[in-house]
């Protein structure tokens, strides 16, 4: 099996949606992943052809992950699995839910969240990075735009 290391920049924007307005006026405190906006740098080490390959919505498959903190490099065991149907079927890399074990994720930047969605770009290619970084940026101007 030949697995695939990605080392990209990696960012997530948390969505508000106007039935979480109660919560966001709340004194809920927001985990470290979501405090900043900066990118977090990440490595992700898994075989895309299986990914892409197991259908089944509750298989997930065993990996790791590298998280940049400051100048060190640490790493947490991660289960993941390919989620939606037309990037599966059309993109070389699938999108990917990621699930962490709540006991191991304390300390970490992403502490408090046991599942992500990762959009990663559709093709091999030296511009599809950059379509990741425009929809992050077409998310914060709709932030502006909308009140929700």
């Amino acid at each position: 099996m030949k697995a695939i290391i990605f080392s990209f920049l990696f960012t997530l924007c948390f969505p508000v949606y106007g039935q979480d307005i109660a919560v966001v006026n709340s004194e809920k405190s927001w985990s470290p992943l979501f405090s900043e906006e900066a990118p977090l740098s990440i490595k992700l080490k898994y075989s895309n052809k299986q990914v892409k390959k197991e259908t089944n919505d509750s298989t997930y498959l065993a990996s790791m992950i590298w998280y940049k903190e400051g100048n060190n490099w640490d790493s947490l065991s991660v289960k993941l699995r390919a989620r939606g149907n037309f990037r599966r079927k059309t993109c070389y890399f699938a999108p990917l839910k990621l699930k962490f074990s709540n006991s191991r994720i304390e300390g970490t930047p992403f502490e408090g969240n046991r599942k992500l969605k990762l959009v990663l770009p559709c093709l091999l290619d030296r511009n599809t990075s950059d379509y990741v970084l425009r929809e992050y940026l077409a998310y914060k101007l709709y932030e502006i735009l909308a009140p929700y």
